[in-house]
């Protein structure tokens, strides 16, 4: 989805965490659109940024300062985003992911094919 779809400017903190094959990871996730940038930054769960993710349009950069310890690339977390706050359904034909929202506003999504889930959840006060 490109970010000139996006209608407006956001700042988001939210909790990500990803489960699969070998995979348990968390990161605190700071999303901020402004313009048509929309920037992702992932943190450690002590504070310190892991990876960073820009995206001008269809067009995106990423950086992982973690290197190849980074189990989760940026770009599945961006699509993951994507899927939780713009493109929620429960349509199944969507890559064959599926996507369930809790009433606390959590977002799992998840791919049998892929044999993960995420989930994305709001940050609280002390996260």
């Amino acid at each position: 989805m490109s970010t000139a779809d996006l209608a407006s400017d956001f700042l988001i903190h939210e909790r990500i965490r990803v489960r699969g094959h070998r995979v348990d990871e968390a990161y605190g996730l700071v999303a901020q659109k402004s313009g048509d940038r929309l920037v992702l930054i992932g943190l450690t769960p002590f504070g310190a940024t892991a990876f960073t993710l820009v995206q001008v349009g269809l067009e995106v950069q990423s950086e992982s300062r973690l290197g190849r310890a980074l189990p989760v690339p940026p770009e599945n977390v961006l699509r993951d985003f994507h899927r939780a706050h713009f493109l929620a359904t429960d349509v199944a034909e969507l890559e064959n992911r599926r996507v369930r929202r809790d009433p606390d506003g959590v977002v799992h999504i998840s791919s049998d094919a892929c044999g993960y889930e995420a989930t994305l959840a709001p940050a609280r006060a002390g996260d």
